[in-house]
């Protein structure tokens, strides 16, 4: 589907805020390019990520889809959305659409037509990044769609929206955002008039739970916040930090926690692979670290819940690391666990685990090779 942007609509601010926010870094765009729906030209310079949903019967379809993309020469621009509905082979005119993500609703209006009007489109700004951040693990998604004073609603589940939600966690696992300028997402925002109306179903979970700890951190401009505690080790030329995180938006969502292991030597930092923690006694392993520039990383699985619960309690947490052909250990006693005691009665105590769902806690299993003994 070819993106139509109106002039008339955006205006000529949207269109020099874009001139004037090029980057002086390019965007890696290669890390979508092993993911279905990503397409390049020969030379790679003009790209293009999306994923939809579609239902098509015998006299009506129905399409919702969302795209990043970039052509060559051209600055990255705010992801963006389309939707289409026909009834007995007749294009709708859609002059609004709403999409309620498991309870979380966003309205758009003064969408743009493509030139023969078959469907829709809308630049997702900088509330549209918060509908992005709660679509990675979407379990229901309704959209109601607006034309000639009428509205057809459609419901997606997990599974049908699958494809939206992997697109959604590839963008905010890329940094794509930080490419856009925020002035352009305020833009959009404007233009396109959203607003989350009714806040999503959270739970139980109570971020003021966290807000007075130490190790707590308040984004007021992106609106995020974290939480982090960590223990170290430092002798000679040799560094070993563990650190677990729990973070999210200020709307009261909270992503799945994570953690992360960085090690220093002589030589310089060691990328390491795989990581075993022996809480007490009982003994997780994570195999398949994600590596970045100087530390590893991995999202805590199922047992997220019953990790934070025996931080909180140990008495001794002992970690060995593997990295090319060598392994070191480190051991910790309670007194020098004391952040992560604190971490995980914080976590416990504001509910962070009522938000997430189970069956993305077993795929963070899966993808991270983790095993309890």
């Amino acid at each position: 589907m070819k993106r139509v942007i109106s002039l008339l609509l955006m205006g000529i601010m949207v269109l020099s805020l874009l001139v004037s926010s090029a980057q002086t870094y390019v965007f890696d765009h290669s890390v979508f390019s092993s993911l279905p729906g990503y397409v390049s030209n020969e030379e790679g310079k003009s790209w293009r990520y999306e994923q939809y949903y579609e239902m098509d019967s015998t006299d009506t379809y129905f399409g919702l889809g969302f795209v990043t993309e970039q052509d060559q020469g051209e600055v990255l621009d705010a992801p963006w959305a389309w939707v289409e509905y026909t009834e007995d082979d007749v294009a709708k005119i859609i002059t609004g659409v709403a999409l309620k993500v498991d309870g979380a609703l966003y309205q758009y209006i003064n969408l743009d037509l493509a030139p023969d009007k078959s469907y829709a489109t809308w630049n997702l700004g900088k509330i549209g990044r918060d509908m992005v951040e709660l679509l990675q693990y979407a379990q229901e998604i309704e959209i109601s769609v607006s034309y000639d004073e009428q509205t057809a609603v459609f419901v997606l589940n997990a599974a049908d929206a699958a494809g939206i939600s992997q697109w959604a966690g590839s963008i905010l696992s890329s940094t794509l955002y930080s490419f856009v300028d925020e002035q352009v997402l305020l833009a959009y925002d404007a233009a396109y008039n959203p607003e989350a109306a009714i806040p999503p179903d959270r739970g139980g979970f109570d971020l003021t739970q966290l807000e007075a700890l130490e190790g707590y951190k308040l984004d007021k401009i992106d609106k995020i916040w974290r939480y982090e505690r960590y223990i170290e080790t430092e002798a000679d030329n040799l560094y070993f930090g563990l650190g677990f995180v729990a973070d999210g938006y200020v709307q009261g969502s909270a992503n799945y926690p994570w953690a992360w292991v960085e090690y220093r030597s002589a030589r310089g930092k060691e990328p390491i692979s795989m990581i075993k923690i022996l809480v007490d006694d009982t003994l997780y392993t994570f195999s398949a670290l994600k590596l970045f520039d100087g530390y590893s990383s991995w999202t805590l699985g199922k047992n997220a819940s019953a990790i934070a619960q025996q931080l909180a309690n140990a008495k001794e947490v002992v970690v060995k690391i593997y990295f090319g052909d060598y392994t070191m250990d480190f051991s910790f006693d309670a007194e020098e666990l004391e952040p992560l005691k604190y971490w995980g009665d914080a976590v416990n105590k504001a509910q962070i685990f009522s938000l997430l769902d189970q069956q993305v806690l077993l795929d963070f299993d899966e993808l991270y090779k983790v095993t309890v003994e």
